[in-house]
């Protein structure tokens, strides 16, 4: 994205290669902290899973290695306790009485934000009990 910001101006070639690595070595260009910052902020705010943050920083060409260093800065009480909020939220207005039906549209909803299948169910059966 620097890049393409670059290019706009009219600098030469080796003038962009030496404000891209004066920014990386200033710490203003950070992969990694952009990682963690964008997964904190995706799961802090709009309560997204750990999958739907993972394909997104994908999309954002982001390495594997950052990538799992931010999601693992999740912690993994605070998954749990963000997927339960989301259940009690969701539960509220699903209308079907059938427990079958009820729990796959919780699933689904679960699913859309990201949030594994195993660990969903888990819940889910946790929370009927």
């Amino acid at each position: 994205m620097l890049k393409k910001k670059i290019d706009k101006f009219l600098v030469s070639k080796n003038d962009k290669i030496q404000i891209i690595n004066s920014l990386t070595i200033e710490k203003y260009i950070d992969e990694e902290r952009f990682a963690i910052s964008y997964c904190q902020g995706k799961f802090n705010i709009k309560k997204w899973g750990k999958q739907k943050i993972k394909n997104e920083l994908i999309k954002k060409k982001i390495s594997l290695e950052n990538i799992e260093t931010a999601i693992n800065s999740i912690s993994k009480t605070d998954y749990i306790k963000s997927l339960n909020n989301l259940i009690d939220f969701k539960i509220k207005f699903i209308k079907d009485k059938d427990v079958f039906n009820r729990n796959g549209k919780l699933a689904r909803f679960l699913l859309q934000r990201g949030y594994e299948f195993d660990i969903i169910w888990d819940q889910i059966n946790k929370n009927k009990n």
